[in-house]
């Protein structure tokens, strides 16, 4: 999962795994929102500030360099999960969450660790 929260600077990104959308939703209400990340105690467990670390883009060229194949704006594959009605709402600036794909999810969890720098360099 990703959420997005926009500030004066631009969108800053948690990244976090939930079980489902309905605890995204119980998540999200009790954060009011985001961040998920927080200062001292956090909601939950494994959750990462990405800071301007946007899905299609940023994440995406990694998993673009890890499968070795070029960069596209849908290699993600990010769905929006919440709030309710957002994608339909042009006039929503956040925050919301999006899920990113299993092949996402797969293709970060197998990088092997001694490839992690190079990735990062790259």
């Amino acid at each position: 999962m990703a959420a997005d929260r926009e500030t004066s600077v631009g969108v800053l990104y948690d990244y976090f795994r939930a079980s489902d959308d309905e605890a995204v939703a119980k998540l999200m209400a009790v954060t009011d929102g985001g961040p998920v990340v927080c200062a001292g105690d956090s909601p939950v467990e494994d959750a990462v500030d990405g800071k301007g670390i946007d899905p299609p883009v940023v994440l995406g060229q990694v998993v673009s360099f890890a499968l070795d194949v070029p960069w596209e704006p849908n290699l993600v594959g990010e769905r929006l999960i919440w709030p309710d009605g957002a994608a339909e709402d042009r006039e929503y600036e956040g925050p919301w969450v999006v899920v990113l794909s299993d092949r996402t999810r797969d293709v970060l969890a197998e990088i092997p660790d001694d490839q992690l720098p190079g990735l990062a360099e790259r």
